[in-house]
């Protein structure tokens, strides 16, 4: 492997050899090709690919929370195969992805939301809006058994 971390290999075989093949975030390659990406490239791909969610916080200030998008190890891109690692943690937690994401995920399951609402919770920056609506699914449970 490259001093880079990560190597892209391009093969579509709908395309002839040295066709310019896009990848949406890193760029233009040819068809056939290997080469080498760069921390910075591969840094630039997971932002290019980030999602971002808006939410107001208790004060009725917005607070914008960045998702970052995929690593190249984790993103699947097609004809495409990426060797290397990048490093970075990936977040298999309860509370890992948007808040629309977790949300779906634990649905009215009270047990659900306690995990997702512990993970979040150990997270440097946990989201409020999120805390508040899993805190309310365990709410919500816990009042109809009375």
């Amino acid at each position: 492997m490259s001093d880079a971390g990560f190597t892209l290999t391009v093969d579509d075989p709908s395309y002839p050899p040295g066709t310019p093949i896009g990848i949406p975030g890193l760029g233009e390659f040819e068809n056939g090709s290997t080469t080498d990406i760069s921390p910075e490239q591969a840094e630039a791909f997971s932002l290019a690919n980030s999602t971002q969610e808006a939410e107001y916080d208790e004060d009725g200030e917005l607070v914008v929370t960045t998702t970052p998008g995929p690593t190249l190890d984790e993103a699947e891109i097609p004809n495409a195969t990426v060797g290397g690692s990048s490093g970075r943690p990936r977040d298999d937690s309860a509370s890992a992805g948007t808040i629309a994401e977790v949300l779906d995920r634990v649905g009215d399951d009270p047990d659900k939301a306690q995990e997702a609402l512990d993970a979040e919770e150990a997270k440097d920056k946990p989201r409020a809006g999120l805390v508040e609506k899993l805190q309310a699914v365990i709410d919500a449970d816990e009042g109809s058994d009375e």
